[in-house]
């Protein structure tokens, strides 16, 4: 029997920071940081240079005002 993903409440976010490999012509290795939707598999990515805190509070801060979803949390 096939396995099925549990259902969720639309905007339950999940949050995920992979580490890229440093490609031949690049000088450092980078960072995606990418957040999905768990009920409707929408998905907003970014690269960056580093995963510190600052880094990733930006991102949230980008995450919450693009218009699919935008929340009375995060001012834009």
């Amino acid at each position: 029997m096939p396995k099925t993903f549990k259902d969720y409440e639309p905007g339950f976010v999940h949050v995920d920071v992979k580490y890229l490999p440093r490609m031949p012509d690049e000088a450092e290795h980078r960072y995606l940081i990418a957040a999905i939707d768990r009920a409707s598999r929408w998905v907003y990515f970014e690269i960056q240079p580093d995963k510190s805190a600052a880094t990733a509070a930006g991102f949230l801060e980008r995450l919450f005002c693009v218009p699919r979803h935008r929340s009375s949390f995060a001012p834009c």
